[in-house]
């Protein structure tokens, strides 16, 4: 790993070179005590760790470089919407109104592996740690979490169905 990170800090490497490797090493310890494990062929641009009642997903968006946003997403298993969107919370809205974390996707950018690992580390360590032990402690609390916000999604857009 400390190889990419200083070819892809050299080289200046599009994030899909190194992303997946990045989280992997930050995440799959964690999920893997927590019963989740990752999933195969989930592309360059994301990371989806399973468990059978949850699954958590690991991403960044190529229209965001070359300063990507750490992004992590929560959901359950089964996703009871047609709609993936609607099927998953981003961590980020999780964060109390008044902290600055609500902002931290926009504070915590990278343009490289090093860069990267800091801020999924930081993202790890500050804010998803915190609310994966408060969202998933029991799968049936996070379902209904999920389905009431896209049940809400749906009342304010039908054409989202």
């Amino acid at each position: 790993m400390e190889n990419i990170d200083r070819l892809s800090n050299l080289l200046h490497l599009p994030a899909d070179v190194y992303f997946v490797s990045t989280v992997r090493d930050v995440f799959d310890e964690y999920f893997a005590e927590r019963g989740a494990f990752p999933m195969a062929h989930c592309g360059a641009s994301m990371m989806r760790y399973e468990a059978p009642e949850w699954f958590a997903e690991v991403i960044y968006l190529p229209s965001d470089g070359p300063r990507y946003s750490p992004r992590v997403e929560l959901g359950v298993i089964p996703e009871p919407f047609v709609d993936p969107r609607r099927n998953r919370i981003d961590v980020l809205h999780t964060t109390p109104i008044d902290s600055d974390l609500q902002t931290y996707n926009l504070t915590w950018r990278y343009t490289n592996s090093h860069e990267a690992r800091h801020a999924f580390v930081r993202d790890y360590d500050v804010v998803y740690r915190s609310v994966f032990e408060r969202c998933f402690t029991t799968t049936n609390t996070s379902g209904k979490t999920i389905a009431g916000i896209g049940s809400a999604m749906e009342r304010r857009d039908p054409a989202a169905q």
